[in-house]
């Protein structure tokens, strides 16, 4: 699902369809930064925010929350935040460490936060 922005970064996307890939996203978490985005791609604010998650140049999990609504609530569960959608989580040490809902889904807040997650970035920005 990688998609070109024409700003030279975007992002790759791994589709989570079960539980397990649900732990592994946590558990690579534990050795580099990893975003996790819930999606519904019925929704314009979904769709928008999805424009914003696609110039993170790293790698993004992506639930589409309208085909399994069981791993969203997996996610509330685990992480002990309440499932928005739109939603995006910076993930390190096997934690949250930034979440983001709708409006709030900035590109530049998503770098921010995987900079300043005390940990490497899941893919380095592109050497000009």
């Amino acid at each position: 699902m990688d998609s070109e922005t024409g700003s030279g970064a975007c992002a790759q996307f791994e589709a989570v369809h079960s539980a397990d890939e649900l732990e592994l996203a946590f558990a690579v978490s534990e050795s580099r930064v990893e975003v996790l985005y819930l999606h519904d791609p019925f929704c314009p604010i979904s769709r928008k925010a999805l424009g914003q998650v696609e110039r993170f140049n790293g790698h993004v999990y992506l639930i589409d929350v309208s085909a399994d609504r069981r791993l969203s609530d997996r996610v509330e569960a685990r992480t002990g935040i309440r499932h928005e959608s739109p939603q995006a989580f910076v993930l390190r040490n096997g934690k949250v460490h930034f979440v983001a809902s709708h409006g709030g889904i900035r590109t530049e807040s998503l770098r921010e936060a995987a900079l300043n997650a005390d940990g490497e970035v899941a893919a380095r920005a592109p050497v000009a």
